[in-house]
């Protein structure tokens, strides 16, 4: 009986180790597939933020040289009374960064 209950519980060690060889591999497979979907998130960052570059030095543009003349225009009375050009905005703030993620290790 006694060699069935050693036995018995070498298998549990067994299983237990099995286990926790699994639960690492499924962690380090994990903390890949962040990585990768983290580096994914920082181009689109990067992305939005030269967007938003762009969109502002666009408005930049388009107020300091072309309504500068559309508004000559409307002062000679040679505009439609009902067009109106709209006022654009430029896109203030910034993107959010992550906190929680640490630099990259140098690669040898």
């Amino acid at each position: 009986m006694a060699l069935l209950k050693a036995a018995s519980y070498g298998w549990r060690q067994e299983a237990i180790a099995d286990n926790a060889r699994e639960i690492s591999q499924l962690g380090q497979e994990l903390h890949a597939r962040l990585s990768v979907m983290a580096e994914h998130i920082a181009r689109i960052g990067k992305g939005l933020q030269s967007a938003q570059d762009g969109y502002n030095s666009a408005i930049a543009s388009f107020e300091s040289r072309v309504l500068v003349s559309a508004r000559k225009f409307k002062d000679l009375g040679a505009t439609s009374q009902d067009a109106e050009i709209i006022e654009l905005r430029a896109v203030e703030g910034g993107l959010r960064r992550l906190q929680s993620v640490p630099d990259k290790p140098a690669e040898d």
